[in-house]
């Protein structure tokens, strides 16, 4: 599935190491307990006024439950941890100008965000001036981790990792060979579906058909008669779990 796999070994590869810091804030010393009154990390996420709101709570109530597990383990060495809460609107300016504040007004030592790879695109930017390191939960764009940004740690897969693993499954373990994609219209669908089209390409069995919904979209039947007429031998659902689990249903629904 590596591009050009087949015909000749590349002249380097590049992710094959963990990045390594040589910049500033080796010589940072460590803060003490005693030398502070609470630990502050940052959080970001689209917790209101957001198309993504309901998954931003569902992002906000594990961090506070995680801070309150911490805390009740003892905090930083006696010291709580406080999050300190920041909405992800729908706009870059202001999505970077929050991210400004948690650095510098509040000096969080960390910060947890967000959801959207545009903005977290724009929080790797910021801390690689101010040296605030960022820890990814949510945000599968696969161009994140390309920026090499040393400050930026991540919890999830990717989607060229999660793409990947798709195709082995669908097309070597399973042995299909006429896979259909159906996709949020949204730049999550757009860069999601990009690697398993390319996978699926280089496997020799490239997507036979592609269909898109809306991010608010709820009847998927036009879709679905599609496909169905199509031949294929499966669909492939990139989108949230409220939609796939109703694409799921309308799918036996037309059985």
């Amino acid at each position: 599935m590596q591009p050009y796999g087949n015909f000749a070994a590349p002249y380097y590869e590049h992710y094959q190491k963990q990045v390594e810091y040589n910049g500033a804030a080796r010589d940072v010393p460590t803060v003490k307990p005693q030398d502070v009154d609470e630990v502050r990390i940052g959080f970001l996420g689209p917790i209101e006024n957001h198309p993504d709101e309901a998954l931003g709570r569902m992002m906000l109530n594990g961090a506070l439950l995680a801070v309150e597990e911490a805390n009740a383990r003892g905090g930083y060495g006696g010291k709580p941890f406080r999050l300190m809460v920041h909405n992800d609107q729908a706009l870059w300016g202001s999505s970077s100008n929050e991210i400004v504040k948690m650095a510098y007004d509040e000096k969080v030592w960390g910060m947890l965000g967000s959801l959207g790879g545009d903005s977290t695109h724009i929080a790797l930017r910021v801390s690689l001036k101010t040296e605030v390191p960022i820890v990814n939960s949510a945000a599968t764009d696969p161009t994140i981790p390309e920026t090499i940004i040393p400050w930026y740690l991540t919890t999830i897969q990717d989607d060229r990792t999660q793409c990947y693993t798709l195709a082995r499954r669908i097309y070597t373990d399973l042995g299909l060979t006429n896979v259909a994609l159906l996709r949020v219209n949204d730049r999550y669908g757009r860069f999601g579906v990009l690697k398993f089209r390319q996978a699926a390409q280089r496997l020799g069995h490239p997507v036979a058909i592609e269909q898109k919904y809306l991010p608010d979209a709820t009847d998927f039947r036009r879709s679905l008669g599609i496909i169905a007429d199509s031949g294929a031998q499966a669909i492939v659902i990139w989108g949230d779990q409220a939609p796939a689990a109703a694409i799921l249903k309308q799918m036996r629904e037309l059985e």
